[in-house]
């Protein structure tokens, strides 16, 4: 009869799903950004275009700012793993 020394650490089917969401959003938002960028570029060397320019700026702008909002929940992702710190505060307590 085996037994396991270390219990196996699973992260749950969920939890990759939440992942997979969120990197699929950052993959969507960061093209878009990029072809606003290249967008305003074009437009702002032509010179007649100039208001298209400011336009997809500001929508470059506004993505940017969607993409740090999105940033802050993937270190909230629960995994079942034990942070070292919190660890470590257990052990001195006792």
């Amino acid at each position: 009869m085996s037994i396991r020394k270390k219990p196996i650490k699973k992260v749950t089917f969920r939890v990759n799903e939440m992942l997979v969401a969120i990197i699929s959003i950052y993959i969507l938002l960061v093209s878009m950004q990029m072809w606003l960028l290249f967008g305003t570029i074009n437009k702002a060397l032509d010179k007649e275009h100039i208001d298209f320019a400011w336009y997809s700026a500001i929508g470059s702008v506004v993505i940017f700012l969607c993409t740090i909002f999105f940033l802050r929940y993937v270190p909230d992702v629960p995994t079942g793993q034990i942070k070292n710190s919190e660890a470590e505060n257990d052990d001195k307590a006792y």
